[in-house]
C-alpha cells in the first residue's frame, strides 16, 4: 500500500498505526459493473491503467525471486487440500467440481499445464507488479461514466484462434491492423486518446490490492478478461459464462490500447511496423494461454 501510495495508484495511504492504517475515502466514487467494462472506451481506458500499474510500481528483490504470486498460490492451496484425503478421494466430488475422472487426474493435468505454460521462459521472467483481480467491483470510476454513442461492444465468441502470422488473419507487412477487415474499426482512435480521455483516465481507480503481487502481465490481463464471464449480483455468482469472454475486436481493443500507451509520439508514429503489431499479437496469444490460470486459481 505505501509502495502504491508513492505512485498515487489507489486510495492514498494517510498513515499506520499497531493494527491497522488510514486511506482515503473516495467521495461519490461509483463501482463499474458488469456491462461497463464491456463499454468498448471504458475498456480502452482501464488498459491504459493497467499498463501503468504495471510499468509504474517497481517490485521487491525478494518478489522476483519468489515468480510469480498466481502459481505460488496454486501450488500452495494444493498442497493444503492434499491435507484432506477424505475430499481427494472422493471421486464424485472431483467429477463434480473439477470435470476430472480424480484427484490425481487433476493434479497432473494441473502439472503438464503449467510445463506447457513456461516452456519457453522462466517463471520468474518478465514479472511486473499486477493488481490479480481487476474485476468490475474493484475498478471505480470518481464522475459519471460517458458511454460510448455507438454500441461498439461487437460480438463475443469463444472461439478465439491464436493471432499468427498467416494471410488468412493478417499479413505482418499490413498497414491497416490485426482487426478484422469488417470491422470498421478506428485504430488511430483507439492508440491516439484525446487529452481530455487522458485526462479522465486519473478518474478510474483501482481498489482491494489484497491479491496484488508478481505475475507475467498476461496473467493479470487474462484475469480481467475472465472477469467478463462472472455477474456476481446474479444468485449465482460463481457461475462463468464462456460466451462472454471478449471476442477477438474486444481483445484487441484493449490490446491496442494497453501496448500504445507510455510508448511515445515516436514509437506511435511507426505503428505499422511489424515491432508493434507484433507485441499486440504476442500479447492476444499470451492471453489465450494464460487464461487457465485465473480459472485455476480461483477454483483453488
Amino acid at each position: 500500500m505505501a509502495r502504491l501510495s508513492i505512485q498515487n495508484i489507489g486510495p492514498s495511504l494517510y498513515g499506520c498505526f499497531e493494527n491497522g492504517r488510514f486511506e482515503q475515502f473516495l467521495e461519490n466514487a461509483t463501482t463499474l459493473t458488469k456491462d461497463d467494462i464491456r463499454d468498448w472506451d471504458t475498456s480502452q481506458r482501464i488498459a491504459r491503467r493497467m499498463k501503468e500499474l504495471h510499468n509504474g510500481v517497481p517490485l521487491l528483490k525478494s518478489e522476483l525471486e519468489n515468480g510469480p504470486a498466481c502459481w505460488q498460490k496454486i501450488d500452495q492451496w494444493l498442497e493444503l487440500i492434499e491435507e484432506h484425503p477424505n475430499w481427494i478421494n472422493d471421486d464424485e466430488r472431483i467429477k463434480t467440481i473439477f470435470n476430472c475422472a480424480n484427484w490425481s487426474q487433476l493434479t497432473s493435468n494441473i502439472h503438464k499445464y503449467k510445463q506447457w505454460l513456461f516452456k519457453n521462459q522462466s517463471s520468474k521472467s518478465h514479472l511486473v507488479f499486477c493488481h490479480n483481480d481487476t474485476q468490475y467491483g474493484n475498478l471505480l470510476f470518481n464522475s459519471p461514466l460517458l458511454n460510448t454513442p455507438v454500441n461498439q461492444t461487437l460480438r463475443s465468441t469463444a472461439d478465439n484462434d491464436d493471432i499468427s502470422d498467416s494471410a488468412s488473419i493478417l499479413s505482418s507487412t499490413s498497414t491497416q491492423s490485426l482487426f478484422p477487415s469488417t470491422s470498421n474499426v478506428s485504430l488511430d482512435k483507439i492508440i491516439n486518446p484525446t487529452r481530455q480521455d487522458q485526462m479522465q483516465d486519473k478518474k478510474l481507480v483501482v481498489i482491494d490490492f489484497e491479491y496484488s503481487g508478481p505475475n507475467q502481465a498476461s496473467y493479470d490481463l487474462a484475469n480481467h478478461f475472465s472477469e467478463w464471464m462472472h455477474d456476481y449480483s446474479s444468485s449465482k455468482p460463481w457461475r462463468c459464462n464462456p460466451v462472454l469472454f471478449p471476442s477477438r475486436e474486444q481483445l484487441l481493443n484493449f490490446l491496442y490500447s494497453y501496448v500504445s500507451h507510455l510508448k511515445g509520439s515516436s514509437f506511435l508514429k511507426k505503428r505499422s511496423t511489424k515491432d508493434f503489431e507484433d507485441e499486440v499479437r504476442y500479447y492476444y496469444n499470451e492471453v489465450l494461454k494464460w487464461r487457465g490460470t485465473p480459472q485455476l486459481f480461483w477454483s483453488t
